[in-house]
């Protein structure tokens, strides 16, 4: 006789955000699923064109203070990841900075290189290689703390704008109705291959770390980004495309 296995999904911290902006979605965030594990996390990278005056976080929050709405900062598109963190800095650093929205990161990516944006806030998947190149200058990361991603880099927080961390993350979550026993189990498995020396080795190259934790842990998790995302969201004015 067969048995039914759980349906598992990996997602983003998409799935956070997208929740803080859309009402109408065909499912409850927080209800519908039950959070299984969390495999990693990393930083976005807050990046200006290698031409750019600032050469440091200060040197852009000095003269954004100075010149408010005079610089511009580029996203993949309205209510995306690096849309949030950047607003979020940018309270944080008690700035105002004007959001040119694009469809997809290639295009703000293309432009920032071309100095057409001032500030581009990327994962670093998508921008480290252009960093390392030296064609695009790399300010600071978005975590708490510096990342082994880009440690020499400083962090926000770090840099005196408590409150601006913020990161990205992957999961995995499973229906609801999924029996405890088997979300533990899942759970127990997967936190051992993610602290794996290959796991790590594997999520350092793109740009993140393993990140484990309990499903009750990730869930409480979850539903505290939520809640964070949409305060920010109101007080950004931040709508979903």
């Amino acid at each position: 006789m067969l048995t039914k296995r759980p349906a598992l999904v990996v997602l983003s911290s998409t799935f956070t955000t997208g929740a803080a902006i859309r009402s109408n979605l065909q499912y409850d965030a927080v209800k519908s699923f039950k959070p299984v594990a969390m495999l990693a996390k990393g930083p976005l990278l807050v990046t200006v064109p290698v031409a750019s005056p600032f050469k440091t976080i200060g040197d852009l929050v000095a003269y954004a203070k100075a010149n408010p709405g005079k610089l511009n900062y580029g996203t993949s598109g309205s209510g995306s990841i690096n849309h949030f963190a950047t607003e979020l800095f940018s309270d944080a650093a008690g700035i105002k900075i004007v959001h040119v929205p694009y469809k997809g990161m290639g295009p703000a990516t293309n432009d920032l290189l071309g100095g057409q944006i001032d500030i581009l806030v990327a994962s670093a998947p998508s921008i480290l290689s252009q960093v390392k190149s030296g064609r695009v200058r790399a300010l600071a990361v978005t975590t708490a703390t510096r990342s082994p991603v880009a440690p020499e880099l400083p962090s926000l927080e770090q840099s005196g704008y408590k409150g601006s961390a913020s990161e990205l993350w992957w999961g995995v979550l499973a229906a609801a109705g999924t029996p405890q026993p088997i979300v533990d189990r899942l759970n127990m498995e997967i936190n051992k291959i993610v602290e794996s020396p290959q796991m790590k080795e594997f999520f350092l190259r793109e740009g993140a770390e393993p990140a484990p934790m309990k499903s009750a842990e990730f869930a409480a998790f979850i539903a505290a980004e939520i809640e964070r995302w949409k305060k920010v969201a109101k007080a950004a004015d931040i709508k979903a495309e």
